[in-house]
């Protein structure tokens, strides 16, 4: 997390995704390890996985 931030953007970092709270390693990490697995993903090719919670990320 940025040390930009401010406190209270901090306390409430990660409350509007569905789950409430913000990613912890264990829950995005299956997806980097999917990845990584050339057996699983090998027919994944130019596609981007999302494991955001549920939040919509516009750029």
């Amino acid at each position: 997390m940025p040390s930009s931030f401010s406190k209270e953007k901090v306390e409430h970092f990660g409350e509007s995704c569905l789950w409430g709270e913000p990613a912890q390693p264990a829950d995005i990490a299956p997806a980097y390890v999917f990845l990584a697995n050339n057996v699983e993903s090998n027919y994944f090719i130019g596609q981007v996985l999302h494991p955001n919670g549920g939040e919509i990320v516009n750029s």
